[in-house]
This record gives C-alpha cells, sequence and structure tokens, in this order.
C-alpha cells in the first residue's frame, strides 16, 4: 500500500489566490494586466509555496516569490 504524500497538509482552496500573501497578490494582479496567469501552486510538505505564473504565450514561466518579486530565472520547468 502506498503512503499518502500529502497528509496533513489542508486542502487547496478554490481560490489559489487565498494562499498568496499581500505582496504576491499585488504583483498578480499587475502582470495579469499583462496577459500572465497564475498557473498553480507547489506545495511541497513543510516547506514554503512555490507560485508559479505563465505568460500569455505560454512559453515562459516565472515564480512570484514571497516578497512580490517576479522571478523569471528560477529554472522552473513545466512537462
Amino acid at each position: 500500500m502506498q503512503s499518502e504524500k500529502r497528509k496533513g497538509l489542508v486542502p487547496i482552496p478554490r481560490s489559489l489566490e487565498e494562499w498568496l500573501n499581500l505582496d504576491q497578490k499585488a504583483m498578480l494582479s499587475t502582470i495579469e494586466s499583462y496577459g500572465w496567469e497564475l498557473k498553480f501552486i507547489r506545495r511541497t510538505g513543510q516547506e514554503e509555496s512555490t507560485v508559479i505564473v505563465v505568460n500569455p504565450q505560454g512559453n515562459q514561466v516565472g515564480v512570484l516569490e514571497r516578497d512580490g518579486q517576479l522571478n523569471l530565472e528560477s529554472g522552473v520547468t513545466l512537462r
């Protein structure tokens, strides 16, 4: 029997924005005006969440850092 990796984590809310802090929400609002969108939030155990955003063409991935900065050199790739 396989153990559940997500044991102890709360379920993801309907609105992913609930997981963002004020700085991240402000930056998300700014970049959405340029067509960027919140793709998903990666939660790994007790570590902080990683907020993944993509550009309108879907060919550039960024991370919204805790301080609200958009990191385009995070090394995150989508499969």
